[in-house]
């Protein structure tokens, strides 16, 4: 299976060939949001992040089209009937997520997010292999410069040692097959994307019933790629056949969830 291309085209296969995204190469479009919201629920990702997951995961099909924030915790509670009426009708979409620690992983899906026909909670897997996990590795400046509000973590990143900081974020899967989207400017952020591999159609599931969502699965240890349950309260996420992760995208396997947020794609006009 080849990992390094998509249907928009190749990331390249070793790191020369791979180019950081500057200020005017960024093309992508957010519909504009109410600035008071913005304050009080500001979006995850920067531009930056969302340039790279554009140019080295998403289809040409949707490369033309703007992001629109469907759904977030912070803007619109933790219900997930209220997820599942906002995302309603998107067949692609980019789920991100922010931990207690300040770590950022996500995923992009081909097909809606809802409950399956013919079963009757939702429980089991479908989509295509056009979807892909991501995590964030952050830069040396951003890790140790960063301040982010983590109101639901008992211990804010801004209260912790810069050893106690960069050890956080120095925790990356193994490399394995993953298009690493970066070039050679070490304080910026840069978004790690694992591909599906073939090996199995575990691609995402949609549990209405257990409020649980969760991408990617097979492997020894039987664990998720990725997944979110309690109403988007916790999180979890380990090695996995479907996108060829040998390991959490994150520092523990377990985590709390202090924002989450669904992206769709719209035309501007």
């Amino acid at each position: 299976v080849d990992t390094t291309s998509t249907e928009n085209g190749s990331c390249g296969d070793n790191e020369d060939e791979l180019s950081y995204v500057s200020e005017d190469e960024i093309t992508i479009q957010i519909r504009s949001e109410d600035a008071e919201i913005l304050k009080s629920s500001p979006y995850i990702l920067s531009k930056d992040m969302m340039q790279q997951i554009a140019d080295c995961g998403l289809p040409s099909t949707i490369s033309m089209k703007q992001w629109v924030r469907l759904y977030s915790v912070s803007r619109d509670g933790d219900s997930f009937g209220t997820f599942l009426r906002n995302v309603k009708g998107h067949s692609f979409t980019v789920l991100v997520v922010q931990t207690c620690r300040g770590e950022i992983v996500g995923g992009f899906v081909d097909h809606p997010w809802e409950q399956q026909k013919n079963v009757q909670d939702g429980s089991r897997y479908y989509g295509t292999g056009g979807s892909f996990l991501f995590h964030v590795k952050e830069g040396s400046r951003d890790v140790r410069g960063r301040h982010r509000t983590l109101s639901f973590c008992p211990l804010p990143i801004f209260h912790q040692s810069d050893d106690d900081i960069a050890e956080a974020f120095a925790n990356t899967p193994a490399d394995t097959d993953v298009a690493e989207c970066y070039g050679d400017h070490l304080d910026k952020d840069k978004v790690i994307i694992h591909k599906w591999q073939g090996k199995n159609n575990y691609n995402q599931l949609c549990h209405t019933r257990e409020g649980k969502i969760a991408m990617g699965g097979g492997g020894e240890d039987g664990t998720f790629g990725l997944c979110l349950q309690d109403f988007f309260g916790h999180g979890s996420t380990g090695a996995c056949d479907t996108y060829g992760t040998t390991g959490p995208l994150t520092r523990h396997e377990h985590f709390d969830v202090v924002e989450f947020e669904v992206y769709g794609f719209e035309y501007a006009w």
